[in-house]
């Protein structure tokens, strides 16, 4: 994630400098997020029969291998090249990783195993978006790019040499039979009738609908629009990690104490917040509020990110996980290759701002859509009196948890506040100076 957070934080203003139009500025994101959708379902099954190592070792091998060619492009189509590449990479890791910790961690604990899961990807995004901003306005894209591969290519070389979960391989080390993957194929159409499943495929299509598109969107609309420096852009990039990892500690604090009825209200949350912020972007002018809003958007992601995995694995039996890990992703990246379609034609057509508000409209359809499969099959009366009893303080009892997130969205505010008032006086610099 430190790596993807260094490329996702130039890419699109990369791609801005080859091409003019929106809808081929986003043509390397289109191609990354198609191979992916094709990609999650059989690397989900293969996951169930082979070892999880080799798979993320593999993963890293052909990530750093991208991310080395990517500072070799000239042109946007050697660009989306190096992203199908990246997508190869990108989807072995993480449905190794996420079917890896649903196998090992106990049902009770899963909401903080996968919270912890996300908070950690979010920290190392925001460092790699931050010292991508700096490096890209430093040293150039495309040497920012080369030490990014570099880089991930010493960490693929260690975890070989250190035989990292060595001890923890899947036990059929055998070959992978095409009776197994046979079986596994077929257990497709039975993941896909759980409705917690589909309720977790079309939140996180939705969330990572609108999460692309701002990671597309932001950069190019705060130094365009906004005439933010590169440097600033990025540590934008990386407060926006920040606040992914906020909504992946709220899922994995509150998540495992909510009863499983309750569950809903995290994506509930989730979008609304998505639905204000988006919108609100494109009504301000201020790089203040523009800051503040982004940072929502993210918070929003982070929350619909984490509870989505814990969603899936709690939704299926312990032998489909891999199966339903790679059908929720599969919606996911479905999600990430029609954002860049989207927002490229809208933003081509009508202008960029418009881009913010079909985000907004987006997210009311996917919270539309998630409410009707939820209550389609219970009675809303079971609901309403859990909400009653939420709202009467029965559902958190320790005092304790209630000040333990005070603090925590406190220390959030204080760097959130931070990183305006250094973003202000740096306004006040320029326009005194000019």
């Amino acid at each position: 994630m430190f790596a993807y957070g260094v490329v996702n934080a130039l890419l699109s203003l990369y791609s801005k400098e080859l091409v003019e139009s929106m809808l081929l500025v986003g043509l390397p994101v289109l191609a990354l997020w198609l191979v992916r959708a094709c990609l999650e379902i059989p690397i989900g099954i293969v996951s169930n029969v082979i070892s999880k190592r080799r798979l993320m070792i593999l993963g890293i091998l052909t990530s750093s291998s991208s991310y080395l060619l990517l500072s070799l492009t000239t042109d946007i189509w050697q660009v989306t090249a190096t992203r199908m590449l990246a997508a190869l990479g990108a989807v072995s890791f993480f449905v190794a990783t996420i079917s890896y910790i649903s196998e090992q961690a106990a049902s009770h604990v899963r909401g903080k195993a996968f919270g912890t899961l996300q908070a950690v990807e979010s920290c190392a995004l925001t460092s790699g978006a931050s010292l991508g901003g700096y490096l890209g306005g430093l040293i150039g894209f495309r040497l920012t790019f080369a030490v990014t591969g570099f880089t991930l290519l010493a960490t693929a070389i260690s975890a070989m040499i250190s035989g990292v979960m060595k001890n923890h391989e899947v036990a059929c080390k055998s070959s992978v039979s095409r009776t197994k993957i046979a079986l596994q194929a077929r257990n497709i159409s039975k993941v896909i009738k759980f409705k917690d499943m589909k309720i977790a495929s079309l939140a996180i299509f939705g969330a990572n609908i609108i999460e692309v598109g701002m990671t597309m969107v932001l950069p190019i609309y705060a130094k365009y629009a906004l005439n933010m420096e590169l440097m600033d852009v990025g540590l934008m990039m990386g407060l926006r990690g920040l606040s992914v990892a906020l909504g992946a500690v709220i899922v994995s604090i509150l998540f495992d104490k909510l009863e499983a009825k309750l569950r809903i209200l995290s994506y509930i949350i989730s979008f609304l917040c998505a639905i204000t912020a988006t919108s609100s972007i494109a009504l301000t002018k201020s790089t203040a509020l523009f800051l503040v809003f982004a940072s929502i958007t993210a918070l929003s992601y982070g929350i619909s990110s984490s509870t989505t995995p814990i969603f899936v694995v709690s939704s299926v039996p312990r032998h489909l996980i891999g199966v339903a890990t790679g059908i929720w992703r599969a919606f996911w990246d479905v999600g990430g290759f029609a954002s860049p379609i989207i927002l490229g034609v809208v933003t081509d057509v009508v202008g960029i701002m418009y881009s913010f508000h079909s985000l907004s409209a987006i997210s009311f359809l996917i919270l539309l859509g998630i409410l009707t499969l939820w209550f389609s099959d219970q009675l809303s009366r079971t609901i309403l009196k859990r909400l009653r009893e939420i709202c009467g303080g029965e559902f958190i009892k320790p005092r304790k948890l209630r000040s333990t997130l005070r603090q925590i969205f406190k220390i959030y505010l204080i760097i959130l506040y931070m990183v305006v008032v250094s973003l202000k006086k740096r306004d006040a610099t320029h326009s005194f100076k000019s």
